[in-house]
């Protein structure tokens, strides 16, 4: 059934594969058959586990008493990025990279403002984390999406040409090539 599925999104397109599937898990009586039940899964701030909220509130507690407490500041900025709650996110884990700018958090911290649609603090904390680690792959072909999402194609091509060159992570490289063929066709 399920190879059936895939030439059926290959012929005739996602959609149509796509409505077979929700049918064919209905079917099975694993899917409620309320639509605002299967809307209601889409992750969100008010569905996530009941954990979630319990932790959030015990993080931010922590950092009541200790406003420097890397460890709540990270945990706290992650989570509340899982929550979708990108903007607040990028302000704990702000905190943190000024504490302690190590690659990931960077990495993260760029990821939650471009989910918050701040795409210059984005490009921002890439550059913190270029200026650390400069042949950085994930860094380099970050710099490139940023700058191709600001409309800016040639910064993106340099940002891009510079993560395919490197070796140090070839699925990055492969990516970048990839990101590179988007832009300016095969080569």
């Amino acid at each position: 059934m399920t190879a059936r599925l895939l030439r059926l999104a290959v012929l005739g397109g996602l959609a149509m594969a796509a409505i077979l599937l929700v049918a064919r898990v209905r079917s099975l009586r694993t899917m409620p058959a309320d639509p605002t039940l299967v809307a209601a899964s889409i992750p969100s701030r008010d569905n996530v586990a009941p954990s979630y909220h319990t932790t959030e509130m015990k993080l931010r507690e922590r950092l009541e008493s200790d406003s420097s407490d890397s460890a709540a500041l990270s945990a706290l900025g992650r989570l509340l990025q899982d929550g979708h709650r990108s903007a607040e996110a990028a302000g704990f884990l702000e905190r943190y990279a000024a504490i302690a700018p190590e690659r990931q958090i960077l990495l993260d911290l760029a990821v939650a403002h471009e989910a918050a649609g701040d795409l210059e603090s984005a490009r921002r904390a890439i550059d913190r984390l270029l200026e650390r680690f400069p042949e950085d792959p994930a860094g380099l072909y970050d710099r490139g999406a940023i700058e191709a999402n600001l409309g800016n194609a040639a910064g993106a091509l340099s940002w891009f040409e510079r993560a395919a060159e490197q070796t140090a992570d070839t699925v990055t490289a492969a990516a970048a090539r990839a990101a590179l063929a988007r832009l300016t066709g095969p080569r």
